[in-house]
């Protein structure tokens, strides 16, 4: 009905109007033609009357281009022909960078103000953020000047920091009025804990302000962007440095990085594993170094705890104290990477030490298959056995903890020595308790420990069974 209805309504101007409010969803259809909207505005109407209608992209245009009409339209501009019709007219021109409703495109800032600088300052807090680095790298040697100025006065770091490049540039151009103005931006981004660098690293370095920046901004920022060419140039100080802020910061991974990149010959190598070592990781093939016995203890157990030890080269054994070397073998013997030429080199006392713990750890591990696939009828074999061993190892004596049925056979069977009496009845179970007192009697001392332990309860049942003239 509407589409039957417009076109009669439209043979009547004024009538037709009454219906191209902006509110009214069928304003289109009433819409009348670039010539008679502007017969119609050519009477000058209010402009609340006009604003409130919708108008034809010519009308818009003709109207921001005239030198009575512009003024209907110019607070809403919205797109960039409208813009550069209300930008070619002098009456309106910085109204129109002015105006709210339209954001300059990256070529119209830079046109603009390439143009004319002092518009800069009116774009400057507008759009600030417009001032993308493909943006101001193609601005005027002014422009940029007045840039500058307005980044340094508005603390402007986050947006500066984008255009490094750009302060760079001024910097080395000795008789650029920005030069000074990119100096003291630059040396404030040396500052700014977010200000992530697009220059060269060699560039970077000659910059004061390099030093502060070093130590003082985000340690992954910083090895990230550096690392690399400090070690092509060989500053391993200045990668050292680096490793100690990583470290500290509990960036373990880029720690590891940057040791990676420090060389073994050095001046600051040996000084690098003692701090990677009291970060608390486990340098294995670093033993050679100049380090403390301290440090030498500490990477020893961090070894043995990450299961390292076995990396440790062993031309580095004799940078190793004899009792660094010995807890090592025996550390070796008991994780079962004991070679036979380490045994056979070891002194006759560490080596039947050696021997021990190597007879101790196949026990355990002879006891540990039999606990897991023992079958009926097999026990007693599997008792033979330990009443046949030579010496049962303490090891194997404390694993039977672990298995109440274990403790009741080495009780009964009188399997444990005097140690592990005194911690069976402190606390193992009331059963092997009771065929140990039976079976083995009780010194005093025994005694003594049933009384401490979590069997107390039986001790006026089992005091029978103390021996006398013991």
């Amino acid at each position: 009905m509407i589409s039957a209805v417009a076109p009669i309504v439209k043979l009547f101007p004024c009538w037709a109007m009454k219906y191209t409010l902006r509110v009214n969803d069928y304003a289109d259809y009433f819409q009348l033609s670039h010539k008679r909207e502007m017969k119609i505005l050519s009477k000058l109407p209010q402009s609340e009357w006009v604003k409130a209608r919708i108008w034809s992209p010519e009308t818009r245009e003709a109207c921001l281009a005239s030198q009575d009409k512009y003024h209907y339209f110019l607070d809403e501009i919205f797109s960039s022909k409208e813009f550069w019709v209300a930008y070619n007219n002098e009456l309106t021109r910085e109204r129109a960078i002015r105006c709210k409703t339209y954001t300059l495109s990256g070529g119209d800032i830079i046109q603009v103000c390439n143009e004319t600088c002092g518009f800069v300052d009116l774009l400057w807090y507008k759009q600030p953020h417009s001032f993308s680095p493909e943006v101001a790298n193609k601005l005027s040697a002014e422009a940029v000047g007045r840039l500058l100025i307005f980044l340094n006065a508005d603390k402007a770091f986050e947006i500066a920091a984008k255009l490094d490049k750009l302060l760079l540039q001024n910097i080395k151009e000795n008789n650029s009025n920005a030069e000074m103005s990119a100096k003291v931006l630059q040396l404030i981004l040396m500052d700014y804990p977010q200000y992530k660098p697009t220059i060269e690293p060699a560039e970077l370095m000659k910059l004061e302000g390099f030093n502060q920046w070093l130590a003082k901004a985000d340690v992954m920022v910083v090895a990230d962007k550096m690392s690399n060419h400090l070690k092509n140039i060989g500053r391993f100080d200045l990668l050292f440095q680096l490793l100690v802020r990583a470290l500290k910061a509990k960036q373990i991974s880029k720690a590891k990085e940057i040791f990676a990149l420090i060389a073994k010959s050095s001046n600051c190598y040996s000084a690098a594993v003692t701090k990677m070592v009291e970060a608390g990781i486990a340098m294995p093939k670093d033993f050679s170094c100049k380090l403390s016995d301290e440090v030498k203890d500490k990477n020893l157990r961090l070894c043995q705890i990450e299961h390292l030890l076995g990396l440790i080269p062993e031309k580095d054994y004799s940078s190793l104290s004899e009792n660094q070397k010995e807890w090592l073998l025996y550390a070796l013997a008991r994780t079962g990477k004991l070679s036979q030429q380490q045994l056979d080199t070891a002194s006759p006392k560490v080596k039947q030490n050696l021997l021990d713990i190597l007879e101790e750890e196949a026990q355990l591990s002879w006891f540990k298959e039999i606990v897991v696939f023992e079958q009926n009828g097999r026990k007693y074999e599997n008792i033979q056995t330990i009443k046949n061993l030579a010496k049962i190892s303490a090891g194997l004596q404390a694993a039977t903890f672990s298995f109440y049925a274990w403790q009741y056979v080495f009780a009964d069977n009188g399997f444990y020595n005097n140690d592990y009496s005194l911690e069976l009845l402190k606390r193992g179970t009331e059963n092997a308790v009771k065929i140990f007192a039976e079976k083995q009697g009780l010194t005093p001392e025994q005694y003594e420990a049933l009384l401490l332990g979590k069997n107390n309860s039986l001790a006026p049942e089992l005091r029978r069974y103390i021996k006398k003239n013991v």
